[in-house]
């Protein structure tokens, strides 16, 4: 009896634990669903926003790079790509790599499929940077560069000129102009000298006011030159005038009997009275019927030496 009550109670205590729950089908395909279109929405951020930073960085219309032997052509190249970017705050350099690549062509764009690295994900953009700086912009040329800044002067340029020339130059040598004090002292010492003997006295610290004042000084030194020149012409014109009796200015001619010779020397030939014309006019017809009516050595009509007449009429027609 005491076998079946515990044979009873073991049964009855397994009767006594809650069922396993039913599987839920529906819910458990609700979650991978949910799952599914997360990973779906990621993937397609990650899309959009290649796409986008492509759209933007074209929208700044950078440059395309050809390659080509002029390394200011290079180095302007990146400049702009790498101010784009920055205006961008593009972060990842690999994004910048692939942005700044996209504008290769030609020559260029042979070059990089032959240089790139293979595991370009992990190139670093100043990586990329003196990568391209040693195949386009090599250092013999930077050199070069430099040694043109240190000798660069105004001469017929515009201070505005000089502006353009000096800041592009100046970021080869950077060791020359490390403070703004430094910038201003070498552009002072390059400006030509009708400009920078009134610009020293200012004693200028900083460049932009430098460059205001040289070119309020340069408008000076033109204006003055042009009001010297309206001046001079001023005075070639009152040369040519003469004031008569009557107070009135009156233009001076050269007179039409008036010849310049070699020397800048003017030979006046005075005009014949009018009594005096008319007798030259006979003994020129004269002196002509002497060269047909004589002949050297023979006696004129009257018994006067031909030769001897026919020079008398000719030393009175002339």
């Amino acid at each position: 009896m005491q076998m079946a009550t515990r044979g009873r109670g073991r049964r009855g205590g397994r009767n006594n634990q809650p069922p396993p729950p039913a599987f839920d089908q529906q819910a458990f395909m609700e979650a991978m669903g949910a799952m599914t279109a997360t990973f779906l929405q990621a993937s397609s951020n990650v899309g959009q926003g290649g796409s986008n930073n492509l759209q933007k960085f074209r929208s700044h219309n950078p440059p395309t790079f050809v390659g080509g032997g002029d390394p200011m052509v290079a180095d302007n190249w990146f400049q702009q790509v790498d101010k784009i970017l920055e205006a961008m705050e593009i972060v990842s350099d690999a994004t910048k790599i692939r942005l700044a690549i996209f504008q290769f062509e030609g020559d260029a764009h042979q070059w990089w499929t032959w240089a790139k690295p293979i595991d370009i994900g992990r190139m670093t953009w100043g990586e990329f940077q003196e990568l391209f700086m040693k195949k386009y912009f090599p250092p013999a040329v930077r050199e070069v560069k430099a040694h043109e800044f240190l000798n660069l002067k105004q001469g017929a340029m515009t201070v505005m000129q000089y502006v353009a020339k000096f800041t592009e130059l100046a970021r080869f040598a950077d060791d020359y102009v490390a403070t703004d004090l430094a910038k201003v002292r070498r552009f002072e010492n390059g400006l030509k000298l009708s400009i920078r003997g009134k610009i020293v006295g200012h004693r200028l610290h900083e460049f932009d006011e430098m460059v205001e004042t040289a070119m309020a000084i340069e408008r000076e030194v033109e204006d003055a030159k042009r009001i010297r020149e309206a001046g001079s012409k001023d005075r070639k014109k009152e040369g040519q005038f003469s004031t008569t009796s009557s107070g009135k200015r009156q233009k001076i001619s050269t007179p039409p009997g008036d010849r310049e010779i070699s020397c800048n020397f003017r030979v006046r030939h005075r005009p014949l009275p009018l009594h005096e014309r008319g007798l030259r006019s006979q003994a020129r017809a004269w002196a002509e019927a002497g060269d047909r009516a004589f002949r050297p050595g023979l006696q004129g009509p009257r018994g006067e030496s031909s030769p001897s007449h026919h020079r008398f009429y000719r030393q009175i027609s002339q």
